[in-house]
């Protein structure tokens, strides 16, 4: 099973700010997504840190320990990872970026072959996309996260299966697209290559600029059969915002 990534990110001003890197080490997908919403310069400001902090945490992690024990090894990570975050969110109140008693939403995961650690705070759309009696199927967990955690960060470990999708979205970006256009847009048996899922999303992302979206962002993960055609065996996109 190939794990295959795609994101959207609104051009221009944005402060919102999204963090996707992936690897391939012997033929494990190994990657971290982060997207933290933002609506000013602050906020953008604290997004681009805390995105920053992860990249830094990610290339520090053993590839070949991810490879040859995936579940066991991201059973161990989550309390670093928690760690982590909870560090950021002082170092952002110290200096001002967040306000006293706020964190910064946030939504993610860290992905090895099949196994996952999903993390999530605040508002951000998470979905499950599958299919269901031959349609597309669509399923907020991002809501059910939030209501077990309540404004809590919330880990959840798990197992993907084969044709199977995740979506992280900013508020700003599901407040613009209806759940059947995702249905639609993102059936997996239209987006199961990396460029065609890549079409797809910009395509969505497109429709809701049109709609008026602003500080928009997503990333779609998705567990395939196989490489895609002209897959590279190393790849990672940086911060898409950076300060």
């Amino acid at each position: 099973m190939h794990i295959f990534t795609s994101h959207y990110y609104q051009q221009g001003r944005n402060d919102s700010a999204l963090l996707l890197q992936q690897y391939e080490y012997r033929r494990t997908s190994v990657c971290l997504i982060c997207l933290i919403p933002g609506q000013n310069e602050p906020q953008g400001r604290a997004g681009a840190y805390v995105t920053g902090q992860l990249l830094q945490w990610f290339r520090t992690l053993s590839l070949r320990k991810l490879d040859r024990s995936p579940e066991n090894s991201l059973a161990a990570l989550e309390e670093p990872l928690r760690a982590l975050i909870r560090r950021t969110d002082g170092e952002m109140r110290s200096c001002g970026l967040t306000p006293e008693g706020k964190n910064t939403d946030l939504a993610g995961m860290l992905c090895a072959g099949e196994q996952f650690l999903l993390f999530s705070r605040g508002g951000q759309g998470i979905y499950l996309l599958n299919r269901s009696f031959g349609r597309g199927y669509v399923r907020n967990i991002g809501g059910e996260m939030r209501a077990a955690g309540a404004r809590g960060l919330v880990l959840r470990q798990g197992s993907l299966q084969e044709e199977v999708g995740i979506l992280f979205a900013t508020e700003s970006f599901c407040g613009q697209v209806k759940e059947r256009e995702l249905r639609e847009g993102l059936y997996v048996e239209e987006v199961l290559t990396e460029p065609r899922a890549a079409r797809h999303l910009w395509e969505l992302g497109r429709q809701a600029e049109e709609r008026g979206g602003r500080n928009m962002g997503a990333a779609l993960m998705f567990a395939g059969q196989a490489v895609p055609d002209g897959y590279v065996g190393r790849k990672e996109r940086e911060n898409e915002r950076a300060e």
